[in-house]
């Protein structure tokens, strides 16, 4: 059978054998899904080296205090070159393992890199933390975590060039524990997530943000008590073994707790993100219509009670009376009360001469008067 049928036979990209390399844990190189063996622990050591740079040149000045902790002999060039030698025939791909000065560099794709993996997945989920999306977060976060088999690179020698690289993947991976419980407490997984806080502080004693989101994954679940016997445990642990009191923001969590802060009420759990909700459109006001304005000449009166009264005064001792136009302007001026405006009516002279003036003081006369 040729090489290329028996490589789509297994599912792998016609391309070539597939790779993937694991610093996150016991070191290891998978070919095709299977480990294949990675030699002595120095020969380790290289490798580590390279992938902790995967895609940029290392130099074998580098390489060699990787390797060697103390003085390194003087074959350590020669050795390193028979590393790379060997390292090239486990891997099965010349190319992937290359010599450029002033060193070597090992090629890793997408994809075929734990570190790269967990590093962009934490980054996700930070991000969607920050803008309020905890169960996206909750999803990268994990999916960041499981990519961890134990400590890295484990079985390495710790040499004093690889110790802080390897310590800051494992401040990488606390983190990442730590955004991962915040995101269960804003999702309100309090219970849930307090079996797992008690087993992540028992391994990371010193991280005070996980003792934090232990005291209120407590407090929310009613258990006040262990709240804050879990302080305790945390502020005897550091003063034994580092030294110090607890920080401020942890300090200022337990006087929270002891003031039961409403504050520390548990955080109810968002809604899913769905279609935004169509915007009801205005509804129009109806808008009062204005009264036309009064025309010049018009003998109205409205709006003039001062005048107006004083004309009726007038007019009431006046000893001859109101002349028949006169009582037609001033009564037209009048309001209506409970009446529509506009309207008019008919009435007897003697209701409108009386409702305006009264009884004429004058003497009696006949007058013809037509409905004002």
């Amino acid at each position: 059978m040729r090489l290329d049928a028996y490589v789509s036979t297994l599912g792998l990209p016609e391309d070539g054998l597939s790779l993937r390399f694991g610093l996150l844990g016991p070191i290891e190189v998978r070919k095709n899904g299977r480990p294949v063996p990675l030699g002595s622990p120095k020969q380790r050591a290289l490798l580590t080296a390279l992938l902790l740079e995967p895609n940029r040149v290392v130099s074998i000045d580098r390489l060699v205090t990787a390797v060697w902790d103390e003085e390194p002999p003087h074959s350590a060039v020669a050795n390193i070159r028979t590393y790379v030698n060997r390292l090239r025939c486990t891997l099965g791909e010349g190319d992937r393992l290359a010599a450029r000065p002033p060193g070597y560099v090992l090629t890793a794709h997408s994809g075929e890199l734990d570190v790269t993996e967990f590093a962009d997945a934490l980054r996700q989920g930070r991000k969607a933390l920050a803008a309020g999306r905890p169960e996206a977060a909750l999803r990268h976060l994990s999916a960041a975590l499981a990519r961890w088999r134990g400590a890295p690179a484990e079985d390495v020698p710790r040499s004093a060039a690889l110790g802080p690289r390897l310590d800051a993947l494992a401040e990488q991976r606390c983190l990442a524990l730590e955004v991962q419980a915040e995101a269960r407490l804003m999702l309100g997984e309090h219970a849930d997530a307090v079996p797992e806080l008690r087993e992540t502080v028992a391994a990371h004693p010193t991280r005070e943000r996980l003792w934090s989101s232990l005291m209120v994954a407590l407090y929310r679940t009613g258990d006040s008590a262990a709240a804050l016997s879990a302080y305790g445990q945390a502020r005897t642990f550091l003063a034994e073994e580092l030294g110090v009191e607890p920080g401020p923001e942890l300090a200022e969590l337990h006087r929270s707790i002891l003031n039961r802060d409403p504050a520390l009420c548990a955080v109810p759990r968002l809604p899913a993100p769905g279609p935004p909700h169509p915007v009801p459109e205005p509804v129009p006001v109806p808008v009062a219509r204005a009264e036309p304005p009064l025309v010049a000449g018009s003998g109205r009166l409205l709006g003039r009670d001062l005048e107006l009264n004083q004309i009726m005064a007038a007019i009431a001792t006046s000893p001859r009376g109101p002349s028949p136009s006169t009582v037609r302007r001033v009564w037209a001026s009048r309001p209506w009360p409970c009446m529509p405006s506009g309207w008019r009516r008919r009435t007897s002279p003697a209701a409108c001469s009386t409702s305006i003036c009264g009884p004429f003081p004058g003497p009696a006369r006949t007058r013809r008067w037509r409905g004002c």
